[in-house]
């Protein structure tokens, strides 16, 4: 009979969920809301999302009702643009990314300003902007965009200034950087001196960016601004196995010798 027991397995009893206790006002409202954002994305720019209601379907289950309006949908009917010279209309188009007929939204469009601000840049026309007019037509089905670009001037590296070296050789700084004087600033240069002086190793972080940003000028100071790691440190370590016993290890790093950013390392073994 106690054999019998020990094989029949004990089931747990069915989870009992009350709909109305999970029934969390402030988590139906986000999703809303997230409704609300995917179709101003679609293009639906006058949804209206209502307020989320429980409503239940007997003693046992319920649901949550969004009432949602749709509206017209907006798409992009067409794309005019003023002000270019540096870029071509082709070359600021396709950097924008926009095809007729997409569903229009103020996100996309601010995400292809972003882009030709990126094209732009890339050509030294650091301070570049470029405003936007949307214009619908009466039924809110087809939107035209006017894009102006100011483009400014193209930007120079001025001054490149050194901060924060304390151990290490400015002259190999400036002789490792690609940035120098009367070069076209733009970001990719920024990001490609900064990524060769992180890749010395004796620094934690590197920063490299105009001096007074917000202020247009036709030739801009650069600051790059340095922390230095610890120069030196000192590894011990310890263990035992059955083959050898018991090891003890212990080393010391310099990593910027002379200021060189040459490492030497000195380590030693001891077994018993």
């Amino acid at each position: 009979m106690a054999a019998s027991q020990q094989g029949v397995r004990e089931r747990p009893q069915p989870v009992e969920i009350d709909a109305s206790r999970l029934w969390v006002p402030a988590a139906y409202e986000r999703a809303a809301e997230h409704l609300r954002e995917l179709h101003e994305v679609a293009g639906f720019l006058d949804v209206r999302v209502g307020t989320p209601e429980l409503q239940r379907l007997d003693e046992r289950r319920a649901v949550v009702v969004i009432p949602i309006t749709q509206g017209p949908r907006s798409l992009l009917y067409g794309v005019v643009l003023t002000g270019n010279d540096a870029l071509t209309t082709r070359e600021v188009l396709e950097a924008a990314g926009l095809r007729r007929e997409q569903p229009f939204s103020y996100l996309a469009l601010e995400d292809a300003k972003r882009r030709i601000l990126d094209a732009y840049q890339a050509r030294g026309h650091y301070y570049a902007s470029i405003d936007s007019d949307v214009r619908f037509s009466s039924d809110r089905t087809r939107a035209a965009l006017v894009l102006h670009a100011s483009e400014r001037f193209p930007v120079r590296v001025g001054e490149v200034i050194v901060r924060g070296l304390v151990e290490t050789n400015e002259r190999l700084v400036r002789r490792v950087m690609p940035l120098e004087r009367d070069a076209l600033l733009t970001p990719a240069l920024l990001r490609s001196t900064q990524e060769r002086l992180l890749e010395l190793g004796v620094f934690t972080s590197v920063n490299v960016a105009p001096q007074d940003p917000e202020l247009p000028a036709r030739v801009k100071p650069v600051e790059v601004t340095f922390a230095e790691r610890k120069t030196q440190y000192l590894d011990f370590r310890a263990g035992v196995s059955t083959g050898q016993g018991a090891r003890f290890g212990l080393s010391y790093g310099y990593r910027n010798l002379f200021g060189t950013a040459m490492s030497l390392t000195l380590a030693a073994q001891f077994g018993y």
